[in-house]
């Protein structure tokens, strides 16, 4: 129960962080997250865990094409 209540906070700090860094609602930074981590394959926590430590999602692996960018993804 501890895990998932840490999980829950980290993704709650990174929507937050992520919305005022690309001036976005809450809801469009959690889609975001969840759109980059479904797109390359990742945990949502392991995307909530970059954006905590470097302010924005992680850039997709150089050998990978990007993803189409998504509606709620603001460069």
């Amino acid at each position: 129960m501890h895990a998932a209540l840490h999980s829950r906070i980290l993704i709650e700090q990174a929507k937050g962080a992520l919305a005022a860094r690309r001036a976005l609602s809450l809801y469009e930074a959690f889609t975001a997250m969840r759109h980059h981590a479904r797109s390359h394959h990742l945990l949502l926590t392991t995307v909530a865990q970059h954006i905590a430590d470097h302010g924005d999602l992680p850039q997709p692996p150089p050998n990978r094409p990007p993803p189409p960018p998504s509606e709620y993804e603001h460069p």
